[in-house]
């Protein structure tokens, strides 16, 4: 239900101009006693109709001291009104009579002021407390709302860190696993390469070594062969011993024609470790094409 602004404004001015309308009514001594107690109970009723009907919640509080104090004030009026009729008029039993009634009516007022202006008093009270309780709630209801929030978050932080080491784990195990491989893959190449060059080196010492000794002979049987050219040279200068120059000359040609032997031998032999030393070549680029695509991979 709405309730418009000026509700409680016009509740005020009304509580006023009752309680002023009484005192007038008290001072004036014009009207009858009976008028001061139809205006206490008719202000009354009014504010108590006002408070319940046309008040918000919020403002029931308010209206309820109001009315009490309203019915406290016609209480007043009242015994202001009898003791002006006390000292206005002798005192006999006529007068006494028009004294009571204004006191029993403002008992009267005061008794509905505090009994109505208390229920509506209440009625704001439990508003408020029920406003301030509903406010609790809602804030209680939106703290666990935050906290199951920041518990959702706290555990989404942690099985998000704990995946995150889990991978961090393995990416290390796989990098500690290539490099170990790494590292036995530079090891044997490091092993191949040192037998291959060993195996060269050897290799290339042992021809080099028969080579030295075929140049060797075969210089010294070239040497021996010039000798002999020169021997049969001088000596057929002399014809007398020409029958014995043509026997040494067979003899030289028969030397001659071993130490082209010796000499074809040492070149099939030099061609031979051309061959080896051509595989050892073809190893060794084999073996560089493996390093080449290990590095690359």
């Amino acid at each position: 239900m709405q309730y418009p602004q000026s509700s409680l404004a016009g509740f005020t001015f009304i509580y006023v101009l009752g309680i002023l309308l009484g005192m007038v009514i008290a001072i004036s001594q014009v009207f009858s006693t009976e008028i001061l107690l139809i205006e206490g109970l008719s202000h009354l009723f009014i504010l108590v109709i006002w408070g319940f009907f046309f008040l918000p919640q919020s403002q029931k509080e308010e209206a309820g001291n109001r009315i009490q104090t309203a019915g406290y004030l016609h209480t007043l009026i009242g015994f202001a009104s009898a003791l002006i009729l006390l000292g206005s008029s002798a005192f006999n039993q006529g007068e006494l009579n028009a004294i009571l009634y204004p006191l029993g009516s403002a008992l009267s007022t005061s008794i509905v002021g505090w009994l109505l202006g208390g229920e509506i008093s209440s009625l704001g009270e439990n508003y408020e407390k029920k406003r301030v309780k509903s406010e609790f709630q809602q804030l209680i209801d939106e703290i666990q709302e935050f906290t199951g929030a920041i518990q959702e978050v706290h555990s989404t932080y942690l099985s998000t860190m704990t995946q995150v080491y889990r991978s961090y784990r393995q990416l290390q195990e796989e990098q500690e696993n290539l490099l170990r491989q790494h590292q036995d893959l530079q090891s044997r190449i490091m092993e191949e390469t040192q037998n291959f060059h060993y195996n060269l080196f050897t290799t290339n010492t042992e021809a080099t070594q028969e080579l030295n000794q075929l140049f060797t002979q075969s210089s010294e049987r070239l040497q021996e062969l010039e000798t002999l050219v020169a021997r049969t040279t001088e000596e057929m200068k002399h014809l007398d011993p020409l029958l014995d120059s043509f026997s040494q000359l067979k003899n030289n040609s028969d030397l001659a024609t071993n130490n082209l032997a010796e000499v074809a031998q040492a070149s099939r032999r030099t061609a031979q470790y051309l061959n080896e030393s051509q595989a050892l070549m073809r190893e060794l680029e084999k073996l560089l094409d493996y390093i080449t695509t290990v590095k690359t991979s």
